[in-house]
Formats: C-alpha cells, structure tokens, sequence
C-alpha cells in the first residue's frame, strides 16, 4: 500500500487539497505486506528513495 495525500484516494486527500493548495510534497510512505524482512527486502532494492526511519 502506498501512502500519499496526493493520491486521490488516500484517506488524507482531502485534507491536503485544503491545506496544501495542489502542492503534495515529495514524501509518501509504504505498508509492505510480510514482515519487518520483506519491507527490508523491498527498501534495499529502491534506487531514488532514502531510508528516513
């Protein structure tokens, strides 16, 4: 699952319509089904993100 205000189906687009005005930001957020060792699996294969947590 994807995490992002931009999306407009994200729980929070509405909110972030208000607020931010179009301008969504650059920062999204993962749910990675499997466990702590498929969402590390998953980050070291990303190439354009960093790891912020």
């Amino acid at each position: 699952r994807v995490n992002y205000p931009g999306l407009e189906n994200d729980p929070g687009h509405a909110l972030a319509v208000r607020q931010m005005h179009g301008g969504f930001g650059a920062m999204l957020s993962f749910h990675v089904a499997g466990g702590r060792e498929a969402a590390l699996a998953f980050i070291t294969k990303l190439e354009l993100f960093a790891r912020i947590t």
